[in-house]
């Protein structure tokens, strides 16, 4: 039940950030990227990259966000073609 719970909360999360354009680790994990990296674009993977690095230090649903979503690249918009 709780596992249901988390996965439609990372589903209105997704489609919610994704109607704003921003994507699920950066809506989560806002916070968190502007205390670890703040100097990181969201391009290239380079906030991701950051925030993998910081997987102790970070908060709990920002973590479980990087590891519910896809390597990504970048605000939300998908793999490249």
């Amino acid at each position: 039940m709780k596992n249901s719970i988390i996965v439609l909360v990372s589903v209105f999360i997704s489609l919610a950030s994704y109607a704003k354009g921003d994507g699920p680790v950066a809506t989560v994990c806002k916070t968190d990227i502007e205390k670890f990296c703040a100097d990181k674009q969201h391009v290239a993977r380079e906030v991701r990259t950051c925030l993998e690095t910081k997987k102790t230090e970070i908060s709990k649903e920002c973590l479980q966000v990087l590891e519910n979503t896809g390597p990504g690249s970048g605000m939300g918009k998908g793999k490249k073609k």
